[in-house]
């Protein structure tokens, strides 16, 4: 192999390696934000003594408002 070939092999894996750690620091944050937004956004929907039902740390949360009049 010549130093042009070495080179490019050499170039084209930093870049793969480049992109395979900007996909998964993207991935990351954005598990995060939702992370904190699901912490933020709960608590005025859900009151103590609300009946609820499946689990606590579900993704998504279904909320019924009733307005009787």
């Amino acid at each position: 192999m010549n130093r042009r070939t070495i080179a490019m092999i050499g170039a084209a894996g930093l870049l793969a390696a480049f992109c395979a750690a900007a996909l998964l620091y993207e991935r990351r944050e954005t598990a995060q934000i939702d992370a904190q937004s699901a912490r933020h956004n709960s608590p005025p929907f859900v009151r103590d003594g609300a009946p609820a039902l499946g689990p606590e740390d579900a993704r998504v949360v279904l909320v019924e408002f009733f307005d009787p009049g």
